[in-house]
């Protein structure tokens, strides 16, 4: 029998977890996170429930397992770019940019966040209270941090100088994301009736909001 520290169980334990993780992720992505059960997921990734349950104990910790390792790697992928740019503007560059290439190369991750994002910000505003403090550690990348961010010596000649560092930073990150999951949720849609590819209108848009910030 294995014991929890064979190096071998551990790896073992590691693979069913992202297996677990990436069968749910397509479930919710499919039916919305209403509709889905332990025991769908269970079944989906071809073992008993009771297993399933040495992993997670309820379908909202898979959701928010799901959440807390996207926003992980998004932060740093975020951090390695940002310390490559030398001004506020460039920085919104980078945002926009990442989001753009995940737009394109990963959109099981914005259609996700389009399935998540409310019981995320309703989780992330109580944190105190509900499933995200028993998740997401202190220092762990969240969304407030994105704004901390942009907001980074925002007055450096490189910005509109009338425009609020708070402000911006928040009308940017959401108003982005909110786009980008209005864009995936059309993406096959947009093409036949106006013959523009969706990934083409979201850099449209993004374009447009840069050349509102610059000074």
């Amino acid at each position: 029998m294995h014991h929890q520290s064979d190096p071998s169980y551990t790896a073992h334990a590691a693979r069913q977890r992202e297996h677990i993780l990436s069968v749910a992720e397509t479930l919710f992505i499919r039916k919305g996170m209403n509709n889905v059960s332990m025991s769908e997921i269970a079944s989906e990734s071809g073992m008993m429930r009771s297993t399933l349950n040495k992993y997670f104990k309820d379908v909202d910790k898979i959701l928010w397992e799901i959440q807390h390792r996207k926003m992980v790697i998004w932060g740093e992928a975020l951090q390695e770019r940002f310390s490559e740019v030398t001004t506020t503007y460039q920085r919104y560059e980078v945002f926009l940019q990442c989001l753009l290439e995940s737009f394109e190369v990963r959109p099981k991750n914005i259609l996700f966040l389009s399935v998540f994002s409310d019981q995320y910000q309703v989780g992330s505003v109580y944190s105190n209270t509900g499933t995200y403090e028993q998740v997401f550690n202190p220092g762990d990348f969240g969304s407030k941090d994105t704004v901390k961010i942009l907001m980074e010596n925002f007055h450096d000649g490189s910005m509109r100088a009338d425009l609020d560092p708070k402000e911006t930073a928040v009308t940017i990150t959401y108003s982005a994301f909110g786009l980008l999951i209005s864009y995936v949720k059309a993406n096959w849609s947009l093409p036949i009736k106006y013959q523009i590819e969706t990934k083409q209108l979201a850099k449209n848009a993004f374009d447009l909001m840069l050349r509102g910030l610059r000074a």
